[in-house]
């Protein structure tokens, strides 16, 4: 390389090389790769990563940064190994500089550059470096007719990894008590799945962000918010046939319209569920809404049956009599007789 006028690719190439042989010794015999060959030792990487850096410096030298980010990129996935994680980190990186010195196609190297640092941050659990690089890149992607390889446009994928993002970053907040930091990281999901919902029509991450801030506002006891919330949730996946959400929307409405007194909307809400669960044929659901429904109608009528026992009334026992015969809702909209 150096007799060939590479200075730049050999200097990096023994970069990585000391990198890697001060990482296997800083680990030691505990870690996995003190027992995996060096890179001098694995001559295909060698001349794999010769010649793609080759290529980048004589790029480079053109002013073809297109090329180098191509070049650095094939790197970047070549190294899939156990341990490489870094290396390809580091060419991820690189090629994200060279992107961003690309000034011919309107950004969109660097967009979709800022995209894979962010999805690989995100597979680390580096949640505010993901987060750092999907709102790059939902900014870059903003208004332009990108479309990747399934015909999605690139802000679509914006949006959604961004609002995953969030999303991760409130369940953290919420693990940690810190509900009001989880529900303003929430609202951002929300603010950016509508955006996303308005360019594309896809609700799915929209419902899952109202799903979580609902979860988020009832455990800090704001109820009537959090139904708000549910009751959102609930209008999506109806309008989107998504019948498990559906279910599970209409059960936690019930649940909190039942710990609000508001025993009427929220057998209704149960009642929902109930019989989403029964189309389903899901047991495990149709038992769990059984048992709500059935202690939500007897929240619901147990002030008027109390009445009713406590008034002593003949009438009143005889209209109780009748109610446990045949189970009929009539019995607690009934007023009882005085004494």
């Amino acid at each position: 390389m150096l007799r060939e006028g590479f200075h730049r690719s050999f200097e990096e190439l023994c970069s990585i090389l000391q990198r890697f042989e001060e990482i296997r010794q800083a680990g030691g015999p505990d870690k996995p790769l003190w027992y995996l060959p060096s890179l001098q030792e694995q001559p295909d990487k060698l001349q794999t990563m010769r010649t793609h850096l080759t290529r980048a410096e004589t790029a480079f030298r053109a002013g073809n940064f297109a090329q180098v980010y191509e070049e650095q990129l094939a790197l970047a996935q070549y190294f899939t190994g156990p341990e490489e994680d870094w290396i390809s980190l580091h060419f991820y990186r690189e090629a994200l500089s060279s992107a961003q010195k690309v000034k011919t196609d309107g950004g969109r190297k660097e967009a979709e550059a800022n995209a894979i640092l962010a999805r690989v941050y995100l597979q680390q659990g580096q949640l505010d470096l993901a987060m750092e690089h999907y709102e790059v890149f939902h900014h870059l992607s903003l208004e332009r007719p990108w479309w990747d390889a399934s015909g999605r446009t690139l802000h679509h994928c914006a949006c959604e990894g961004l609002c995953a993002v969030y999303i991760q970053l409130a369940q953290g907040a919420l693990q940690s008590q810190e509900h009001e930091h989880a529900i303003d990281i929430l609202n951002k999901a929300l603010d950016i799945a509508k955006k996303g919902n308005t360019v594309l029509g896809d609700n799915e991450s929209q419902s899952r962000a109202f799903k979580a801030v609902a979860k988020s506002l009832e455990s800090e006891g704001k109820l009537a918010e959090a139904v708000q919330h549910l009751e959102k949730f609930a209008e999506i996946s109806r309008n989107q046939d998504q019948q498990e959400n559906l279910e599970e929307a209409c059960m936690s409405t019930g649940i909190i319209y039942s710990k609000r007194g508001e025993y009427e909307r929220g057998v209704e809400y149960l009642q929902q569920a109930y019989d989403i669960a029964r189309s389903m044929r899901d047991v495990g659901w149709l038992q769990r809404a059984q048992v709500c429904v059935g202690v939500a109608s007897a929240q619901r009528m147990l002030s008027s049956f109390s009445a009713h026992i406590s008034s002593g009334n003949h009438n009143n026992v005889q209209l109780i009599s009748t109610w446990k015969d045949s189970r009929q809702n009539a019995f607690d909209h009934s007023t009882a007789e005085k004494k």
